[in-house]
C-alpha cells in the first residue's frame, strides 16, 4: 500500500512540475537555425552581454536587462520549417502543429499552447481571407505594396511564431 502511495505521489509531482520544459527537438532545431540564420556579430554581442550580466549578478550589482530584439524572420521560419510545421508554400499547417504539440509538449503547457494555436490559426485565416498582414498580437494591418511574396511569407512565419509565444503560463516558443 505504501509503495502505491509513493508511486502516486511521484506521478502527481511530475505532472504538477511548474518548471518550463521545452521539447528537446525544439531546442535542437532552434540551435541549428540560430547558427545558420543569426549573424556572427549579433551572436557575439548577445553572448558578451549575457556574460557581463552574469558577472554583475555574481558581484551583487544591479543588472539592467536590455530589451531583446527579435531575430530576422528567416530564423523563425527556419525553426518552423525544421520542425516540419510549414507546408511547401511556407505557411503554418494547423493540424501538423496541433499533432506536434500533443506529442511533444507536457501537460498544462500543452493545453495552453493548443488554445493559443487555435487563436493564432483563426486570426491567420481571417487576415488571409481579408488580405491583411497577420500580427502575432492578433492585430492586422494593410500590406505595403512594395513587399514581395517571399518577404510576406517570412514575416508571416515570424509573426505566427510570435503569436504562439504569447500563450499563458510557460511559453514553449520564445519570441524574441
Amino acid at each position: 500500500m505504501a509503495s502505491i502511495l509513493v508511486v502516486f505521489c511521484l506521478i502527481v509531482y511530475v505532472l504538477s512540475d511548474d518548471t518550463c520544459k521545452r521539447p528537446e527537438d525544439l531546442e535542437a532545431k532552434k540551435s541549428h537555425c540560430y547558427k545558420n540564420h543569426v549573424d556572427i556579430l549579433d551572436r557575439i554581442h548577445e553572448t558578451s552581454q549575457s556574460l557581463l550580466n552574469f558577472a554583475k549578478k555574481t558581484l551583487g550589482r544591479e543588472v539592467i536587462e536590455d530589451e531583446k530584439v527579435p531575430e530576422k524572420c528567416e530564423y523563425y521560419q527556419c525553426v518552423l520549417q525544421e520542425l516540419h510545421l510549414l507546408n511547401s508554400n511556407k505557411i503554418p499547417i494547423y493540424e501538423v502543429i496541433k499533432t506536434w504539440i500533443e506529442e511533444n509538449v507536457i501537460f498544462s503547457s500543452g493545453t495552453e499552447l493548443l488554445k493559443r494555436l487555435t487563436l493564432c490559426n483563426e486570426s491567420l485565416t481571417n487576415s488571409t481571407v481579408s488580405n491583411l498582414r497577420f500580427r502575432g498580437d492578433l492585430t492586422t494591418e494593410e500590406y505595403r505594396n512594395e513587399e514581395s511574396d517571399s518577404i510576406r511569407k517570412c514575416d508571416l512565419d515570424a509573426e505566427f511564431f510570435r503569436c504562439l509565444s504569447l500563450q499563458n503560463g510557460c511559453s514553449i516558443f520564445k519570441y524574441p
